[in-house]
């Protein structure tokens, strides 16, 4: 490859020298342009580089992460040691995307003088659409004055390197950077080789003032009868530990917060800036006055240190746990203060930059506090430092408590209470930030008009935007694709013209509970992978009442992506644990003034709007991983669940326009599930072919559907569209060639359906055991196959066969089981998963197959049955070493009173029977 093409490698060495991103230890040659483009798309990696080469240019808090995830969420997690995997990093919002972009370029132009033309398009980078000027502009930074003076090597290297210009990639060069979009939706981001390095702060980091304000050992503080206790296990060490940082964060912390900071300020600060600095501190420090009162009596009590407690004798007979859940829902006051620690420091930053008198005022305050070590806004982040370190606490001194300790439930049960209230404070500052991500959508959508007036916080919370190209159409309009931004929410679907600025205009929306998605499996020969949408506009039975929205994306991992955040999205409205339990669901936001809790774990509802599910039968509130825990005990008729414009009964969805079409198909179509979709899917084809308005307006019956299938005049068109729709391994293969021979050869739907009819096949030597073999259609969702139909079952047999029991046993490798007979009971018998020997032995008087046998193989791979009639022994012996699942549908009711049983190996069928035992 061309030095020239080499320019990415030298962008990444740029990169890596200037400290922005590390690589794992992996070798660079081995990488890929497009993962390297595909890390610069969400903007975080261009934000830190500004911040590297310019301190503070770009203001951390506004660089979008994605998804958003809190502070107190990243805190909570590497202080458990875990790590942020790159399943965060899997589907990206494209709008906040775009801020961290405009937010680097904008940079680049007010702190390092660029001009617009040196600059790429924030849109051009996420679509990667021109990633040769991105290198471009990377190039001239890395000549800029304050990357040189790192004394870095810039890229590419020239002659005279101190002048910054711009880069012209040759085309061959250019066509490459241009292909990069057919390449980056193959990237494994959970296999990404690139970090965004941490940014790490000049001035000391929170956790050091923890540590030197909270952790240390305080030889000034007074004597009494704890200051003598000397730990001699581990536990007590972990008890010292707890309530002498828990007597450190009060009387060294919050007093100081409020003595030195709170107080003073008071007097200088308006009270709006004042509350918005210090929030509800003072509701902290009364928390922790008393439950640290309350916290030393039990700590005493448990090392033996029994003391009289200050007018407070009901604490004695507290454990340690017990102190925990006592004050538990007093601990969601962390919520709220967490929750406005960002726009706590920006006021701070704001009025120390725009007001002398205040700015003078906070210093004076500072150096009052160990000569200026700590400052305000690292103060201030001590609280949820110290609340995010209980169950840490916690979980040290469960393990060195024994089993059969008296307080170990309690321990256990106070970590799982300070657990949730961990949860419940990082699930409202994540829904804070998604609350303003939200609103921001909302100030950039011009003409928005949603029914009601209504904000768009009320439908949810946003599970992924982008751009994609779009179109809709109804029964007689057929519309053109266009580029469109798209919004899903969990409650609808927003679809915008994206402008410039970061402006959307607002064309249409749809709610997401009626869409019904569907998509074709196979890449067209255009390229596009569609996704479809149908959506029922109103109750009008008119044609246009139902119009279809198709999605096209240039890769099926791409679309793949955007159908699980659809699912997503409606299983929040509509999720499927409410199936057979009763209840009768709304998706409710819950007032956050006091907490609420759910009535099945008994467990904080957690974030700031739409927390859970309240039934209106049993008036309980709910989880929805809890939904299926408990079945509803109010009155009530049927599970359902309330939304706007859905369908709630099978008669809504029939008076419906499409509802209507549909059941009159199926109804006439008779009851074999295989032939209905079938028939449906190439409803579905023609409804997409102009055809429709004219041939399928008078379809009522089946033989109208033959006839317009058939007889129709663009019969050529109808197979090269079921031959682009369904050319694919496995069963759609068979579907296509009969599509084919059926309009070639004019076949009747009769002729079609026999091709996908189970193969009942009759056992050599013994006529009466038949061999099942149905029919298997895989796609890439799964498989789909029809076991049993009853008139097809009546047709083989050529009599009437009433199944009575069905049955399901699980045997282990080696199991033999029977051999055994019941008078009048026939058993059909298949294989859910793992291997089976399966034997029939003919012992029916006067039969002229009389002491025959045969012996079949059944899998849960091939899922064949074998049918035995009345008068067989029947046994088999499990083949698999994880086991077999058999299942039986049997034509008579088991009775032990008639049941018959034949060791394997008896005398009369000792030579035959006994070749199981071979075969094993």
């Amino acid at each position: 490859m061309s030095e020239r093409c080499e320019l990415w490698r030298e962008c990444v060495r740029w990169l890596r020298d200037v400290g922005v991103l590390n690589f794992h230890g992996l070798d660079l040659s081995n990488t890929l342009m497009v993962d390297f483009a595909n890390m610069l798309r969400d903007g975080v990696l261009l934000c830190r580089l500004i911040n590297e080469l310019e301190p503070y240019c770009i203001d951390e808090k506004a660089i979008q992460l994605r998804p958003h995830m809190s502070e107190v969420c990243k805190y909570y997690f590497l202080s458990r040691g875990a790590i942020i995997h790159s399943y965060y990093l899997i589907f990206f919002l494209q709008f906040t995307c775009h801020k961290s972009v405009t937010a680097f370029l904008g940079a680049c132009q007010s702190h390092f003088h660029f001009k617009e033309e040196d600059l790429f398009e924030a849109s051009d980078l996420i679509r990667l659409r021109d990633f040769g000027k991105v290198l471009s502009t990377l190039s001239m930074l890395s000549y800029s004055d304050s990357a040189m003076r790192k004394g870095i090597k810039p890229f590419p290297l020239r002659v005279r390197p101190t002048v910054p210009t711009r880069i012209c990639p040759p085309p061959e060069e250019e066509a490459i950077y241009k292909s990069l979009l057919d390449d980056v939706e193959t990237v494994d981001l959970d296999s990404a080789v690139y970090d965004v390095r941490p940014y790490v702060r000049n001035d000391e980091e929170p956790q050091l003032i923890y540590d030197r304000i909270v952790c240390r050992k305080d030889s000034q503080r007074k004597h009494d009868v704890w200051s003598t206790f000397s730990p001699q296990s581990k536990r007590e060490h972990c008890i010292k530990e707890l309530l002498d940082t828990e007597q450190n964060y009060v009387e060294k912390a919050l007093n100081m917060i409020i003595n030195k900071f709170y107080e003073p300020l008071q007097k200088f600060i308006e009270e709006h800036d004042h509350k918005t600095i210090f929030m509800n501190i003072t509701a902290l420090w009364n928390l922790h006055h008393s439950f640290y009162s309350d916290l030393r009596q039990a700590v005493l009590k448990s090392v033996g240190l029994n003391q009289v407690s200050d007018g407070r004798p009901s604490s004695l007979g507290r454990t340690i746990g017990d102190v925990f859940l006592l004050h538990k829902e007093k601990f969601i006051a962390y919520g709220p203060y967490c929750m406005g620690l960002d726009e706590s420091r920006m006021k701070i930053l704001d009025l120390e930059k725009n007001d002398m008198i205040i700015r003078a005022k906070i210093a004076e305050c500072t150096s009052s506090v160990n000569d200026n070590q700590f400052k305000l806004q690292d103060l201030l982040c001590l609280p949820m430092q110290r609340v995010l370190k209980y169950h840490i606490l916690l979980s040290e001194m469960i393990k060195s408590t024994s089993v059969d300790a008296p307080d170990r439930k309690s321990l256990e049960s106070a970590k799982e209470a300070m657990d949730d209230v961990n949860s419940y404070i990082n699930e409202m500052k994540r829904d804070n930030e998604t609350r303003q991500l939200i609103m921001e959508i909302q100030n950039s959508i011009t003409d928005l008009s949603m029914p009601g007036n209504v904000t768009l916080m009320e439908y949810g919370r946003l599970n992924a935007d982008g751009e994609v190209r779009l179109s809709e159409s109804t029964a007689s309009q057929s519309g053109k694709m266009k580029q469109r931004h798209v919004f899903l929410f969990d409650k609808v679907l927003i679809i915008c013209r994206a402008n410039r600025v970061s402006l959307h205009s607002y064309k249409k929306h749809s709610f997401i509970v009626p869409l019904i998605y569907t998509y074709i499996f196979r890449k067209l020969a255009s390229g596009q992978h569609l996704l479809y949408l149908l959506v029922r506009e109103n109750r009008s039975c008119s044609p246009d009442s139902a119009r279809q929205i198709t999605l096209s994306f240039k890769s099926s991992p791409q679309r793949e992506k955007w159908l699980h955040q659809f699912e997503s999205a409606r299983n929040n409205i509509v999720p499927n644990q409410i199936e057979n339990t009763g209840h009768k669901l709304r998706y409710e936001s819950f007032s956050i003034d006091e907490p609420h809790k759910c009535s099945v774990c008994c467990k904080f509802l957690k974030g700031l709007f739409y927390q859970g599910y309240s039934c209106d039968h049993c008036r309980n509130l709910l989880h929805k991983s809890c939904i299926v825990l408990r079945p509803c005990s109010g009155s009530r008729h049927s599970s359902a669940i309330s939304y706007s414009g859905s369908f709630n009964s099978r008669s809504q969805l029939r008076h419906s326009a499409l509802g209507g079409c549909m059941f009159n198909w199926i109804y006439c179509l008779g009851n074999n599930l295989f032939r209905t979709l079938i028939y449906m899917y190439i409803i579905v084809i023609l409804l997409r072919m102009s055809i429709y308005s004219s041939k399928m307006s008078s379809v009522r019956t089946k033989e109208d559907l033959e006839n317009a299938f058939i007889s129709s005049g663009e019969k050529e068109r109808i197979k090269e569209v079921l031959l682009a729709r369904l050319r694919k391994d496995g069963w759609v293969n068979e579907v296509k060639n009969m599509a084919r021979r059926a309009i070639k050869e004019k076949m009747s739907i009769p002729e079609v359906e026999r091709r996908f009819k189970v193969e009942i096949e009759s056992v050599e030597g013994i006529p009466d055991l038949k061999i099942i073999k149905p029919k298997v259609f895989p796609d890439d969702r799964g498989f789909f196959s029809e076991t049993y139909n009853a008139i097809e079952w009546e047709e083989a047999l050529n009599y009437k066969q009433d199944f009575k029991q069905d049955n399901h046993s699980f045997s282990k490798y080696g199991v033999l089981r029977g051999l055994h007979t019941q008078p009048g009971m026939g058993k059909l018998v298949s294989v859910i998963s793992g291997e089976i020997f399966d034997v029939a032995v003919d012992i029916r008087p006067g039969s002229a197959t009389y002491g025959k046998w045969h012996g079949v193989l059944l899998n849960g791979k091939n899922k064949h049955a074998f049918w035995i009639p009345d008068g067989f022994l029947h046994g088999f012996q499990c083949l698999s070493s994880e086991g077999a699942h058999v299942t039986y549908k049997c034509t008579g009711v088991y009775d032990a009173k008639t049941e018959y049983e034949c060791p394997f190996d008896y005398l009369a069928f000792k030579e035959s029977i006994l070749s199981i035992r071979i075969l094993m």
